[in-house]
């Protein structure tokens, strides 16, 4: 089916079926996200792992610039998706989860493996997509913004939301939000870490905060690590939290019960 937008037209592809390998040794762990003001459960951030046989349960640091880079994902997006499916239909719509996409991704348009599976997915039932965020992370420079809001626009008529992800790290800076149809802007661990006591980091997320209030987007503050880190977020307008006081990732959603 082609899906029609203002920027050019996006044509999904087939991609490839379910890789069992794939699906034994890549899971998501699962971290939380709340408000600020009211502590009420927001939903889960999906974070990548891989269960390695000799050292276990192993973070995207050791692996995720090689994948990235790789032709893996073309039969990883199938399988992490699937992975999302089947907690979807387990614990109900009223579950939130938000999975990072890099703008390489999206900027693949009518090639991208993840674009196919996650179209397919939803119109065939199997995916709720009103219940997912898609995060656009900061790994790869944005060079085609006209391509990256027609998948944005995709998604969203598929009933998505999207945000950027770790704004004030890597290649995220002010032209991603100016440019891109985002619901949302988080606010990356380097801004927050030490906000409580630097007036320049006050500054600066505070003023992200009103330039995302004018843009029509929440703000979360990510890597939250004290008391006095979330109480200042908060003072300083940000919506939404996450980091390791409020939770730390985990195979299962063991804040769920708060929705």
């Amino acid at each position: 089916m082609t899906i029609m937008c203002p920027a050019r037209i996006v044509e999904p592809y087939a991609c490839k079926p379910i890789d069992a390998r794939l699906a034994e040794h890549f899971q998501y762990f699962y971290q939380p996200q709340f408000s600020l003001k009211t502590n009420k459960l927001k939903g889960f951030e999906c974070l990548l792992r891989l269960s390695h046989p000799a050292s276990g349960i192993v973070g995207p640091g050791r692996f995720i610039d090689r994948l990235n880079t790789s032709t893996i994902w073309n039969r990883l997006w199938p399988v992490m998706l699937s992975k999302i499916s089947v907690e979807q239909k387990r614990h109900g719509d009223g579950l939130k989860l938000a999975i990072n996409v890099t703008p390489d991704e999206l900027q693949k348009g009518d090639k991208s493996c993840f674009l196919q599976s996650f179209y397919n997915m939803a119109q065939g039932g199997e995916l709720n997509a009103s219940g997912i965020e898609i995060e656009i992370t900061e790994d790869f420079k944005i060079e085609d913004y006209d391509q990256v809001n027609c998948s944005i626009y995709l998604l969203k008529q598929l009933g998505a939301k999207v945000v950027v992800d770790d704004f004030g790290a890597g290649f995220c800076n002010m032209a991603a939000i100016d440019k891109l149809d985002i619901d949302g802007v988080k606010i990356d661990r380097s801004l927050i870490s030490g906000v409580e006591t630097s007036e320049i980091k006050q500054t600066i997320v505070k003023s992200l905060v009103h330039i995302a209030k004018v843009k029509g987007c929440y703000t979360l503050a990510e890597g939250i690590e004290t008391e006095s880190q979330r109480q200042m977020s908060e003072s300083l307008g940000c919506e939404y939290g996450q980091g390791f006081l409020l939770g730390r990732p985990s195979p299962s959603f063991v804040h769920k019960a708060q929705f």
